[in-house]
């Protein structure tokens, strides 16, 4: 998927969108994103770009799914829950920066919409 910047109304009304999504679609859509395997996001392989991929899956499965921390957690092969907790609230904290993650989930999100 080609990374693109929409405009801030486009990000706005994705945003509000209020409807569950598998936990396998956001994992894909990250993934193709991100440009990273399944398989790494669950391993214990460390680098920025899986770590990032991580916290993204992270915060759209809080946002989109009834999953608890410690669910997120297992999913992705974490097992303190206070780690996803500290990953979503990165990526809030990225969003309210002004930085281009908020721009990264709308298109994360839109791809969801798009294609489950």
């Amino acid at each position: 998927m080609k990374k693109q910047y929409m405009d801030s109304n486009r990000v706005s009304e994705l945003q509000k969108r209020d409807t569950e999504i598998e936990p396998s679609v956001i994992m894909r859509a990250v993934c193709e994103y991100c440009h990273v395997d399944e398989g790494d996001i669950v391993s214990k392989k460390k680098d920025e770009k899986l770590d990032s991929a991580r916290t993204l899956i992270m915060y759209l499965c809080r946002k989109y799914t009834d999953m608890s921390l410690e669910g997120i957690g297992k999913m992705l092969g974490i097992r303190d829950h206070t780690k996803v907790m500290s990953g979503i609230f990165s990526v809030k904290r990225e969003m309210e920066s002004g930085s281009a993650y908020a721009y990264s989930i709308a298109a994360i999100e839109e791809y969801m919409f798009n294609n489950h």
